[in-house]
């Protein structure tokens, strides 16, 4: 009796349900539908979770005249989710980056305003592996196991075997343009304190791909044991970055995405750069 109880309490889980609203960017309505269609479609497809229906969400949007655009505080997302019934809102950006796109979702919990997943991706071949490309990013974020999906950015890439990624190499990034005048402030700073215990390495192009195949060519390229990847916007107000950190012999993130937003009022570009520093200082200075 025990065992049948166990199992129909199993099978009776209620399904997780998430707010899929269409991503942010001067792109085209229609490719953002596709991005919108393809998160949807993934979840849907994943067992457990389920999608708040489309005409819910545009209601909550209409009677609270939320719009979407430019910087928006995860709690506002949540709090949205919350009134549309949700348990999680998925939410994120479509830009060009080249002649290819680059996508990033970010998964936030209602209860907490806190972004439990985020992925980022770029298209390798413009629109023709967009889907691809937005798909992966979609079963990451609900952590879909046993199941493949195409991956086109590293069907090319293939871990060089004898070339381990040196413990004390590290690589350092910040997209999506690393040229940037803010950028390279962050650069230089980072570097500066890195190497006093690392050989230091900055990324002059900009880098993108699935956590595996940033790994992978960081091995590759640099010989790389760690990866520091930000992802800078700023706006005549506002400062916002997203720290990440990667260990190349595990091919996983050492801490979760650290996401902050700072006024420009109080943070000048010299003041940012120790503030994303302190992010990787702990993990990367420790004896």
């Amino acid at each position: 009796m025990l065992l049948i109880t166990f199992s129909l309490t199993l099978f009776s889980q209620t399904p997780k349900k998430v707010a899929v609203f269409n991503p942010e960017g001067s792109i085209m309505n229609d490719i953002k539908h596709i991005v919108r269609e393809e998160v949807s479609n993934a979840i849907v497809n994943t067992p457990n979770y389920s999608v708040v229906e489309r005409s819910m969400i545009e209601k909550v949007l209409e009677e609270t005249k939320f719009q979407m655009g430019g910087l928006v505080d995860d709690s506002q997302i949540s709090e949205l989710g919350r009134m549309m019934g949700a348990d999680y809102v998925c939410y994120g950006s479509i830009s060009m980056l080249g002649s290819n796109y680059y996508v990033s979702l970010k998964m936030v919990d209602v209860i907490t305003a806190r972004v439990i997943m985020q992925r980022t991706g770029t298209t390798q071949e413009g629109l023709n592996d967009l889907v691809a490309v937005t798909e992966n990013l979609a079963y990451q974020l609900v952590n879909i196991t046993g199941r493949e999906t195409p991956r086109p950015a590293e069907r090319t890439v293939a871990k060089t075997p004898g070339i381990p990624g040196s413990k004390m190499v590290a690589l350092v990034g910040v997209r999506p343009e690393p040229n940037d005048p803010v950028a390279k402030t962050i650069t230089d700073h980072i570097s500066n304190k890195l190497s006093q215990k690392y050989s230091v390495t900055v990324a002059n192009s900009t880098i993108s791909g699935t956590v595996r195949t940033i790994c992978r060519n960081a091995v590759e390229n640099h010989q790389a044991g760690y990866v520091l990847l930000i992802t800078l916007s700023y706006s005549g107000r506002t400062f916002a970055y997203e720290a990440e950190l990667f260990d190349t012999e595990t091919e996983r993130r050492v801490f979760p995405n650290v996401d902050k937003k700072l006024s420009r009022r109080d943070y000048s570009e010299q003041q940012l750069a120790e503030e994303i520093w302190r992010v990787y200082e702990s993990a990367l200075m420790r004896n």
